[in-house]
């Protein structure tokens, strides 16, 4: 990111701008006319830094040296113009990320959410199977009430009734346990998804599939720039 140093007109305040954005740094009247409205640039690469004079007519002073461009430090003095009107690079650092455009990678969030929606999708076809084999309770009775009824009660008739009776009690014990455990299970997966798919700038959870977050172009609450 570049951001532009130098003295603001009007209050002749120390002035970093970036495109648009610009901050004030210091009290009204502190930055001298020796300075000019755009006397240097500041690059910042992320733990890099760089300044660049960027008019003939400027001075630049780097720990008490004239510069073109340089890399520089926190730690180092720089100064601007004949004055030397002397300026803190930690301040302005501090100042720069609030001009930074924000920006959020939402490109992880695509796994996220199709694994949380197959997981949804799997645990509707795991619900459904388990009625129909429940259902197949009701057709064996059946069965085995058809058997009695054109050959009699015999052996077949018994196997089937007590299959029946067997697998009645395996679902309802099962359905019991499931009333309390899937509804938990649930809870805890719904929360452990609720925590991860966030906004990675502001933290805010989002509601809508990804498929139509992706179609925009910042986050809609803290509007930070979407990377996708």
């Amino acid at each position: 990111m570049e951001f532009i140093i130098g003295r603001d007109p009007q209050t002749s305040q120390l002035k970093v701008a970036c495109g648009q954005q610009s901050i004030r740094l210091g009290n009204p009247g502190d930055v001298p006319m020796t300075v000019s409205r755009q006397h240097c640039l500041l690059t910042v690469d992320n733990d890099h830094y760089t300044i660049k004079n960027l008019k003939p007519q400027n001075v630049t002073f780097v720990n008490g040296m004239a510069i073109a461009q340089k890399s520089v430090k926190e730690s180092d003095v720089i100064t601007l113009g004949p004055e030397k009107y002397r300026i803190d690079l930690a301040a302005i650092l501090k100042a720069v990320r609030q001009l930074a455009p924000k920006t959020a990678d939402i490109r992880p969030l695509q796994a996220l959410w199709e694994e949380h929606d197959q997981h949804s999708l799997d645990q509707v076809i795991a619900e459904r199977k388990f009625n129909a084999l429940r259902g197949a309770t009701g057709l064996i009775t059946m069965t085995a009430i058809i058997l009695a009824l054109t050959v009699g009660r015999n052996v077949w008739y018994i196997m089937l009734y007590c299959v029946a009776i067997f697998a009645s009690f395996f679902f309802t014990i099962k359905a019991y346990r499931d009333s309390t455990n899937v509804p938990k299970k649930r809870k805890e997966q719904e929360k452990e998804f609720r925590s991860k798919y966030v906004c990675p700038n502001c933290g805010h959870h989002f509601t809508m599939p990804y498929d139509e977050l992706s179609q925009y172009d910042v986050c809609p609450y803290c509007k930070a720039k979407f990377i996708r």
